[in-house]
């Protein structure tokens, strides 16, 4: 096995295992022995613009000047075409967490001429690698200092996986969130688009920690990056049903760690597969 497919299936397993240390699996045992002793601490934010609208602003410039580019990818080569694909492929990843996510990863890699992030999204066939090959990385560097400073020195740590999935812990530097699960139905629109189209075309964002110092992070990572606004941060110990909503997502990314016996470890597996109707759909954010 070459070096580069020994880098791409390092990072897969780092997406598929994630990197919780023992901090992190001890205070999720606490909740999970009793949820509204430890309670859980929630980021609610609105979705801003700024970030979006900096780079459709730098896609339209490139669309001006050609609408179809070619973009190399690996031993193959994409051909782009900005004016037809534009808003239904390109754009729409600028609403997602780990677009976000994987533009500052994929600049901190450059910054430490290490191309094993290169190699991952390259092998990966990833729509992001095609738009880090567009958008004019060290102005948009420059025009986000502020955020990628703070993505360095608060967010990034060595097993960064930058995909963020519903249902799914995603860990930072830390600590680690996961994305609230909504089932109000009390703003219409806000229930069906999460529902029906996934949680990035949401206007309202909540994500969950069981304490406050991971989501203060990403509160101020994002924004700076211009990706939220309108945040609060809030305790939560009562009512249990908004206590108990991470439960099961918590419990399924941990359950082995926790548990040595194999028979019960199946057995958690059914229950846990039952209760969320397995195969689960993650949206990716």
């Amino acid at each position: 096995m070459d070096e580069r497919r020994i880098r791409y299936e390092l990072m897969s397993r780092r997406r598929q295992f994630g990197y919780l240390d023992k901090k992190d699996v001890t205070k999720i045992r606490e909740y999970l022995e009793n949820p509204t002793k430890t309670g859980i601490w929630t980021l609610k934010a609105s979705r801003a613009d700024t970030l979006k609208k900096y780079l459709e602003k730098e896609i339209e410039k490139i669309r001006h000047k050609n609408d179809i580019i070619e973009v190399p990818l690996g031993k193959r080569t994409f051909k782009i075409n900005l004016k037809k694909n534009g808003e239904e492929s390109f754009l729409r990843n600028f609403d997602k967490f780990t677009f976000v996510f994987t533009i500052f990863n994929y600049l901190y890699h450059l910054e430490q001429e290490d191309d094993s992030f290169d190699t991952y999204l390259e092998m990966e066939g990833s729509e992001y690698k095609i738009l880090l090959n567009i958008i004019d990385l060290e102005k948009l560097k420059n025009e986000f200092n502020d955020a990628f400073d703070y993505f360095k020195e608060h967010i990034y740590f060595k097993n960064f996986d930058t995909i963020v999935k519903s249902g799914k812990i995603t860990k930072i530097k830390g600590g680690f969130f996961l994305f609230a699960e909504k089932s109000d139905r009390s703003d219409r629109k806000e229930y069906y688009a999460r529902k029906y189209l996934g949680e990035e075309f949401a206007s309202k964002i909540e994500l969950i920690s069981l304490t406050k110092d991971p989501l203060e992070k990403v509160k101020v990572f994002f924004e700076k990056a211009g990706f939220i606004n309108e945040t609060s941060l809030i305790p939560t110990y009562s009512p249990e049903e908004e206590v108990f909503s991470p439960y099961f997502s918590l419990l399924e990314q941990v359950y082995s760690k926790i548990i040595d016996n194999s028979s019960i470890q199946r057995l958690f597996k059914k229950s846990i597969s039952e209760y969320t109707g397995c195969p689960p759909i993650n949206y990716q954010h």
